[in-house]
């Protein structure tokens, strides 16, 4: 299931194991997480090009909108670009943009590409670090371990010794809701 956020990656991968204990859905929730890791990593090893697949797809859509876009110098780093009607000013040197895009997404706007076909600066010189392709196989390099057999856990005395109590909570009169609380918009 693909969405747009976490949580609701979460919520549709969590809907049968919300109703099992607490440890069982931690265990659940980490088996979920190592099977995400090991997947990302693998997918981000055999990528071959410098910037991740988004971050390449973004920019040859941007260098080719570029093509139709005149600039002019300001000085050596500033460019003033023409798009339409439209003036938007771009500092290669502060690697910003009056459209915010590029400032935003630290990955060059498509007025910041037609400014680096002009100064024949390389496009992948002003890209963030965050979008190659190592970045993404170091965030997923730790892989996510299982806790292992609870006969083989070393847990200190006191902690086995200790007595965890319930949180105090009012009883609510009624049957407990089972079903998501759809927001504003979605539709069940």
């Amino acid at each position: 299931m693909t969405t747009t956020n976490i949580a609701e990656s979460m919520n549709a991968k969590l809907k049968d194991a919300r109703k099992l204990p607490i440890t069982a859905l931690a265990n659940h929730l980490r088996g979920i997480l190592q099977e995400w890791f090991n997947e990302h990593q693998s997918t981000a090893s055999s990528w071959n090009s410098t910037l991740t697949k988004w971050a390449e797809e973004k920019v040859q859509k941007n260098q080719n909108r570029g093509l139709r876009m005149s600039v002019s110098s300001i000085n050596h780093y500033a460019l003033q670009v023409h798009e339409a009607d439209l003036y938007h000013i771009v500092d290669l040197n502060g690697k910003s943009c009056t459209c915010r895009r590029f400032d935003l997404n630290q990955l060059p706007c498509v007025h910041a590409t037609a400014t680096c076909r002009i100064c024949n600066t390389s496009v992948y010189n002003m890209y963030s670090k965050m979008y190659i392709d190592n970045a993404i196989v170091l965030a997923y390099a730790e892989p996510i371990w299982p806790v292992g057999n609870k006969s083989e856990w070393s847990v200190p005395e006191e902690v086995q010794n200790g007595v965890v109590l319930p949180p105090i909570r009012q009883v609510v009169s009624g049957r407990r809701k089972t079903n998501i609380i759809l927001s504003h918009g979605r539709k069940g």
